[in-house]
């Protein structure tokens, strides 16, 4: 039992309880008692006082209080005495002199008498109402002898002229009833504060038990909630730790494991000891805000490793309390790969938006080039006509050739838009890539000059790729170009191609790279190299770090839409005073080519033209239809000219179907040219084709013209590539007899 009470929190507590209560109780019982008689003695102190002294003042005077009442005095006082004051309650009645000498009593033999031990009466005397109450013997004895109890009052006399006593009443009344039965309602007030206090211990009993099992409970839970804590702090992928005083107190494996200590090396160490050095001062300055409630975000900074190396981290920490000290709790974790990650994705947008832009340029430079195609197209044709009628006049030759030379550089600008827009029409081949670059070094030798040298570096058995010839050509000899004005003070630039592959792991710092087997083309140089800013706007159309007036600004930006055009992707490597390097990487050629498209490279013949052939010419724009038409009508041609759609169909319906040739623009305002044709077709399977147009992209359906084998003219076309690809088609196979076509019903 004993030891059980020494180990049971709740039996020393019930047993405790119960004696404070009991003491309590008998407190409460006695308190209760005390008031039950004090207020039964007041009461009758009360009642008494208020029944008897006024009478008996009123029928004194002060000289009657100067000597003890005898004879005829007594007798008329004692008449008023018994009529007046004394009742059935009244036992004695005594008037009492200063000098404590009985005036008068309903006891005649006790007049006279003095008694100055008193002590009610001298408290009377000194102004104060006092009683005296009979000894609990005293009370049980009249009990006994069936006498009333009764109670002695004194009260002080007062006369109007005169505020000090001038005497004192004293009597002897009847104890209220109350008073006979103060022991029983003692008793009665001890069962019931017994009782009371038995129901509120066992109701408290009750509450202290529910409260109990709480606490049990939450013993319990706050041990599987400690449980729960050390599971989530072992398997967390968050570091966490707990730091007093400075040094770390516990550490998960998390912990460990991002800073490669075990727990024994970090426990007592100085949390600040793995910091940088560099990131002291943001540490503790985030770390306090965040602790003030000034900060809630995460702050980042760099932690050495056990083995050295340089972790980037991210961490939040919390005020706490631990095992009842201040502590700092701390969230860490390790966020270096996610920095390599943000920052290959930052480099990835920015060049994402350096594409977006660039294919924005791209566009508007495809809608100029295409416009200008068409007023191309007009002057050279009439330079070609108007040199055909000048004669032998060598003035206005002179003048028409330089009309005729000054188209050509313009076509050759507007080819370089095209190249940028990625709208320029490829003669694409099978090409090796390394006879291409032979078969340019010569060249790229006298464009570098003497006081650079150029080393080319082929390597052996590369791939073959599928590419327009005068595109590769085109962009290594701008790369080369590039790289001799880097070269301010001579220097050597190395061309080289090679086999590559790549993986996926390979990808994560190129742009627009993708996995698989490529042929790179690169071109480095050891030149005075570029600032990030300036790559940034590298490939950027008029974009140039030359003086003005010594470059278009079209170079670079014309290689970046070559590449592109060809499926491939570019990188560019360069440090100020460091030189540059320029990686193409180029798609490896898999299956054989189909391109249709007419070069108008062919030997040029003397004579094309027509015997009478019926052509239909379909063309939007005004100036070149007119010109083709008076063109092709004075080589020998009948010429019938639609603007549309619509009025093509007009005028071949009208005739019948009856044309040995349709010459159509890609682009016309009511539909496609493709479109046209391939209607022309079924009505008239014989009837040739020749499409025209400045460039060719989604809206012209280029890769339609390839799949159906249709012979494809570029704009700005000279007269002589005109009238030849007209006559050579006119004298293919394809039979050439105009046919009565059926109009369908």
């Amino acid at each position: 039992m004993l030891k059980q009470l020494k180990h049971n929190l709740f039996l020393q507590f019930t047993i405790l309880s119960f004696l404070v209560l009991a003491a309590v109780a008998g407190f409460i019982a006695y308190a209760l008692s005390a008031t039950i008689q004090h207020q039964a003695v007041q009461s009758a102190i009360d009642d008494t006082i208020s029944r008897t002294r006024n009478r008996v003042t009123n029928a004194l005077t002060p000289a009657d209080l100067a000597s003890p009442m005898t004879g005829e005095r007594y007798d008329r006082f004692n008449e008023y005495i018994r009529n007046y004051v004394i009742t059935d309650r009244t036992a004695a009645v005594k008037l009492w002199s200063p000098d404590k000498t009985v005036i008068y009593s309903t006891e005649q033999n006790l007049v006279g008498l003095a008694f100055p031990d008193n002590d009610e009466l001298e408290e009377a005397l000194q102004g104060k109402i006092a009683a005296q109450l009979p000894s609990q013997e005293k009370e049980k004895s009249e009990k006994q002898e069936n006498s009333r109890p009764l109670i002695e009052v004194y009260t002080p006399i007062f006369f109007s002229n005169n505020d000090k006593p001038a005497g004192a009443l004293e009597i002897y009344d009847e104890y209220m009833p109350v008073l006979s039965n103060i022991s029983e309602m003692r008793f009665r007030v001890v069962q019931a504060v017994a009782a009371g206090s038995i129901m509120l211990y066992i109701l408290l009993l009750g509450i202290v038990w529910k409260g109990w099992k709480t606490i049990i409970r939450q013993r319990r839970g706050r041990k599987d909630a400690e449980n729960l804590f050390k599971t989530l702090l072992d398997s967390s992928p968050i570091g966490i730790y707990v730091v007093v005083n400075g040094k770390f107190r516990l550490v998960n494996p998390q912990f460990e494991k991002d800073t490669g200590y075990r727990e024994d090396e970090l426990v007592g160490r100085e949390s600040l000891s793995i910091v940088l050095p560099e990131d002291l001062n943001v540490v503790r300055e985030s770390a306090t805000r965040m602790l003030k409630g000034q900060s809630f975000d995460p702050y980042e900074y760099r932690t050495f490793g056990k083995n050295g190396d340089i972790h980037w981290v991210m961490e939040t920490v919390a005020s706490i309390n631990y095992e009842g000290k201040r502590a700092t709790l701390g969230n860490y974790m390790d966020i270096t790969g996610l920095k390599l990650t943000r920052k290959a994705l930052e480099d990835t947008r920015e060049k994402f938006q350096h594409a977006q832009k660039m294919e924005a340029i791209g566009r508007l430079a495809g809608g100029v080039a295409h416009d200008f195609n068409n007023l191309l197209t007009v002057i050279t044709v009439c330079g070609d006509t108007l040199l055909e009628k000048v004669g032998d006049d060598e003035s206005i030759c002179r003048d028409v050739e330089d009309i005729r030379r000054a188209s050509d550089r313009a076509a050759s600008l507007t080819n370089q838009l095209l190249i940028l827009s990625r709208k320029h029409i490829q003669n694409s081949e099978v090409l090796d890539l390394n006879y291409v670059t032979g078969k340019i070094t010569k060249m790229l030798e006298r464009i570098i000059g003497e006081n650079c040298h150029l080393e080319v570096i082929l390597e052996n058995g590369l791939k073959s790729i599928y590419a327009d010839s005068g595109l590769i050509e085109q962009a290594l000899m701008n790369l080369v170009v590039n790289a001799r004005d880097a070269l301010t003070n001579g220097g050597k630039i190395i061309v080289r191609t090679e086999r590559v592959i790549l993986a996926e792991k390979d990808l994560a710092f190129m742009t627009h790279a993708r996995a698989g087997e490529f042929v790179r083309l690169s071109v480095t140089d050891t030149g005075i190299g570029m600032s990030e800013e300036i790559k940034q706007h590298l490939f950027e159309p008029f974009f140039t770090t030359k003086e003005r007036g010594k470059g278009t600004g079209l170079g670079l930006s014309t290689v970046y839409g070559i590449v592109k055009q060809l499926g491939g992707w570019i990188n560019v490597y360069s440090e100020v005073g460091k030189g540059s390097r320029f990686n193409v990487y180029l798609p490896i050629y898999h299956l054989a080519a189909n391109d249709h498209a007419l070069s108008g490279k062919k030997e040029v013949k003397k004579d094309f033209c027509g015997n009478g052939e019926r052509v239909l010419l379909v063309e939007d724009d005004e100036q070149i239809l007119s010109l083709s038409g008076r063109l092709l009508t004075g080589s020998g041609y009948v010429v019938f000219s639609a603007k549309s759609v619509k009025d093509a169909m007009s005028v071949f319906l009208g005739e019948g179907g009856n044309f040995h040739l349709v010459f159509s623009d890609v682009v016309l305002p009511d539909g496609s040219g493709i479109e046209l044709v391939t209607l022309l077709e079924k009505l008239n399977p014989n009837i040739r084709i020749l499409i025209s147009s400045g460039y060719a992209d989604e809206t012209s359906q280029f890769s339609l013209i390839k799949e159906r084998g249709y012979p494809y003219l570029q704009k700005p076309y000279k007269v002589d590539t005109l009238l030849q690809n007209i006559r050579e088609i006119l004298s293919s196979d394809k039979l050439g007899v105009p046919v009565q076509i059926k109009y369908p019903e």
